[in-house]
């Protein structure tokens, strides 16, 4: 099995990328929409939740629970996904709901600003001040976005094992350097890598389970994977709930 995710910026040409590397390896491609579809069917208020994240406002409790209910349920989804076979993932940033999964190949893409801008104008029909606008205010929410989620910056070059430029690079060609680098031992699934794969799933999935639980849902919750033992810890104002 193998992990291959594609992280990129609006109109940034990761979906053209991803779709072109799919198309070579023969591996089933998925996106943030895929995510997000299936997150509303659970009932999970995506778009509300992301606007409460990415505006600057207090941080409350009921908003720290939303998000952790999000959080398990993505990581949950793209872990069973993966543990059925080989996939490729693109979107803002689902590398980061894997952490820990060595045999996963990050993949940064990013095109330079004007080509942007162009094609925003050209699919969007924008006058290009608003067009402008536009990138950077769509750059701005993700940028805090993945500060609110995960607590990292999306620029940090240490979360990502490659980063491809198309202004120099033309998608077929970054498309076959990334079978080539797909094919390297360093990003080969292990025993090792399969185990915590698979505890990472239990973890996430033991998560959810307590988050569609009314009697868990409202807490504090952490919960854990090793060797297929779950651990959950909670606060001591919530140990009334921990026969649940």
């Amino acid at each position: 099995m193998q992990i291959i995710c594609v992280s990129m910026g609006t109109y940034g040409g990761g979906k053209e990328l991803a779709l072109r590397l799919s198309e070579k390896m023969g591996y089933p491609c998925l996106c943030r929409e895929d995510l997000i579809e299936a997150a509303t069917r659970e009932g999970i208020q995506v778009g509300k939740l992301e606007m409460a994240m990415i505006k600057p406002r207090a941080f409350t409790e009921r908003l720290a629970q939303q998000r952790d209910y999000y959080l398990a349920f993505s990581r949950a989804f793209l872990c069973e996904q993966a543990l059925k076979g080989d996939v490729i993932y693109y979107g803002r940033s689902g590398h980061l709901l894997l952490p820990g999964i060595s045999h996963l190949l990050r993949v940064r893409v990013i095109w330079d600003l004007e080509h942007r801008i162009q094609t925003i104008m050209a699919k969007m029909g924008l006058e290009r001040e608003r067009a402008v606008r536009y990138v950077q205010e769509v750059d701005e929410d993700r940028a805090r976005w993945v500060r609110s989620m995960y607590g990292i910056s999306v620029e940090e070059a240490v979360n990502y094992d490659f980063t491809v430029n198309l202004h120099h690079l033309s998608v077929e060609n970054a498309a076959s350097a990334l079978v080539s680098m797909a094919q390297l031992p360093d990003f080969q699934m292990t025993p090792a890598s399969e185990k915590a794969m698979q505890d990472l799933f239990l973890g996430a999935s033991a998560r959810l389970a307590l988050a569609r639980d009314k009697r868990t849902f409202g807490a504090n919750l952490k919960a854990r994977a090793d060797a297929g033992v779950v651990t959950v810890n909670y606060r001591p104002q919530d140990a009334s709930i921990a026969r649940f």
